[in-house]
């Protein structure tokens, strides 16, 4: 029979020689064991009833058992192998143990790697061998990864981590200078200055959520929703990356991660078990969404990610510890299930000219230059606020999705409110670090944040890539947020060319009063210069209102006054969402010119 091409006969005959030489000696009456004894070689014996028992050497391994009535010794393992502990990790057990280098695994994982290192001499005794040396070590308790835990109904910090996949422990190195930064006025006033480069909708929410992020775990623990932050544009240098950075790598030291390193179901997950903290991943074009919905649905309100089996049909277990922060310039998710777990900010590529003047990018440089990792310091604020409590933290957070609530209805999943409210919390952790060190910033009021941000990204997020009217709606909502100035008259920001180019305006029909606004051609000029649309004409937009509310097209399109002149408008309702969503069997026939076919 032909040999394998891969087969080495000497170094075969040279391992069978090596194996006799050990075994022999078991015909000799245990020469072999009165050897370790007499040479001092035995650095500890653990006892397997009273036919077995194995000795642990600095050069390896012996198994004696009791046969035929005499003791028979043998080397199984020819290495050094010393165990150091035993640790009981997010209720997972594992060992550390130093061989050829010092590592973390789990039981089936240690005995996988001495049998690749090659020293294992005995493959029927390895298993049991390994199992009596680890299992009078001293135990540890702890976390795997920096962030908020429940201990006994209290919430607790852990900074002193034991990590044990190779993510978990680059991030955690890399996060050590924040463990000790402390607090400073000057350092909160970098921060508060360096959101000013944003729209509130585009920067509050990594703000508020960043300080809340290390209570992720938790919150699903308890099966509230934890969504992703997702900052998208068809355009670069708009900070959409920025942002993330800001409130990880500079407030924690997290540091962000590619595309690539999500791009397969168990990269993903590993990215999602890597750190209890807001966890950038950037320019995630590339990655193929199709492959991680399921997951994608499940992580952000769930405890466990993944339970897998290795080769060796031991289980390792993935936590949902992160909050992703992600960026991108393409935002490929069009489902509603993954939606509902995302927060979709679309950044404002009208800003990019202003952004990028040369004395803006100088003055956020040297900004970002100020800004120091004292996120723990925040998080440590948070648990003295609440008493270390999960249920008041939690009170805390469902009452402002109250308030929030009471202000907008229509949210794409009541699920959504919770995160949300997360957000506000966290915006009242910075609020009260300001007020401590006599700085100005403050949170939004509730009707702020719901103007300003809660509605716009939830129009953004809604039914994304549907239909041209549900475009031309959270395209309207978005530029009203972003185009803002001040009104002298009312004393407050509105938004530009009210009654000029467009108007609040009740519209009164069939017994029902309609809140909604007039707009101009000019508005649709506006929005065609941002997108890639098939809307003509403002009485295409018109007849799809029609069609949704049942208001004829002449009292919908026609000459109003608004303010200061008379203008040809069409009047967009303001419950025409909800409208929508009550109608989603029919939603598909809804269209425009140029969407004939009424595909979503």
């Amino acid at each position: 029979m032909a040999e394998h091409p891969n087969f080495d006969k000497k170094e075969a005959e040279s391992r069978v020689k090596k194996q006799q030489e050990v075994t022999e000696h078991s015909d000799e009456q245990d020469s072999l064991l009165r050897q370790l004894i007499v040479e001092k070689r035995i650095v500890k014996e653990f006892r397997q009833g009273d036919s077995r028992r194995v000795f642990l050497t600095k050069e390896g391994i012996y198994v004696s058992k009791f046969q035929r009535n005499k003791w028979s010794t043998s080397k199984i393992y020819d290495g050094d192998f010393k165990p150091l502990t035993k640790m009981i990790i997010d209720g997972s057990v594992v060992f550390r143990v130093k061989g050829y280098k010092e590592y973390v695994d789990n039981m089936g994982g240690i005995i996988k790697n001495m049998k690749n290192e090659g020293g294992v001499l005995s493959r029927n005794e390895i298993d049991d061998a390994v199992n009596a040396v680890c299992i009078d070590l001293p135990v540890e308790h702890g976390h795997a990864t920096y962030g908020v835990y429940e201990d006994k109904g209290k919430l607790k910090l852990c900074l002193d981590v034991m990590p044990i996949k190779d993510i978990q422990s680059n991030l955690a190195e890399r996060c050590k200078p924040s463990l000790k930064a402390q607090l400073s006025k000057e350092g909160l006033e970098a921060y508060f200055k360096a959101t000013e480069f944003w729209h509130s909708y585009e920067v509050l929410p990594a703000m508020g959520m960043s300080v809340m992020s290390p209570f992720a775990l938790v919150f699903r623990k308890k099966l509230k929703l934890v969504v992703i932050i997702w900052h998208f544009a068809p355009k670069s240098h708009l900070g959409k990356s920025t942002v993330h950075n800001i409130f990880s790598l500079y407030l924690f030291s997290i540091y962000p991660q590619s595309g690539d390193s999500i791009n397969s179901a168990s990269r993903f997950i590993s990215a999602i078990d890597a750190i209890g903290g807001y966890l950038p991943i950037h320019e995630v074009d590339k990655v193929d969404w199709g492959r991680l919905d399921d997951i994608v649905k499940v992580f952000p309100e769930s405890y466990v990610a993944s339970t897998r089996k290795r080769n060796d049909q031991s289980n390792i277990e993935f936590l949902c510890r992160s909050v992703l922060g992600i960026s991108s310039n393409r935002f490929k998710i069009n489902n509603n299930s993954s939606l509902t777990r995302i927060f979709k900010i679309e950044y404002d590529i009208l800003e990019e000219g202003e952004r990028n003047k040369t004395e803006n990018t100088d003055k956020l440089r040297d900004l970002l230059g100020k800004l120091k990792p004292f996120g723990w310091r925040l998080v440590e604020d948070e648990l003295k606020h609440v008493d270390y409590s999960i249920d008041t933290l939690i009170d805390n957070i469902e009452s402002h999705a109250d308030e929030l609530k009471k202000l907008y209805s229509t949210f794409l999943d009541p699920r959504r409110t919770f995160s949300w409210g997360m957000v506000y919390e966290g915006l009242k952790v910075w609020e009260r670090a300001a007020i401590k060190y006599g700085l100005d910033w403050r949170a939004p009021t509730y009707e702020t944040f719901v103007e300003d941000v809660v509605k716009t990204i939830e129009q953004s997020t809604k039914d994304t890539g549907i239909t041209p009217i549900d475009d031309f709606y959270q395209w309207w909502e978005m530029w009203k947020v972003k185009n803002k100035q001040w009104d002298a008259e009312l004393h407050e920001q509105v938004a530009l060319g009210k009654g000029e180019i467009w108007q609040e305006k009740p519209l009164e029909y069939g017994g029902k009063t309609y809140e909604g606004e007039a707009i101009t051609k000019t508005i649709l000029r506006e929005y065609k210069k941002e997108r890639d649309t098939t809307v003509d004409s403002l009485i295409d937009i018109a007849k799809t209102i029609q069609s949704i509310t049942g208001i004829p097209l002449d009292i919908l399109a026609k000459n109003r006054n608004l303010g200061t002149k008379t203008d040809w408008t069409i009047f967009l309702p303001n419950n025409l969402w909800s409208k929508i969503e009550t109608q989603e069997s029919s939603r598909s026939k809804v269209i425009l010119p140029g969407n004939s076919d009424g595909d979503e």
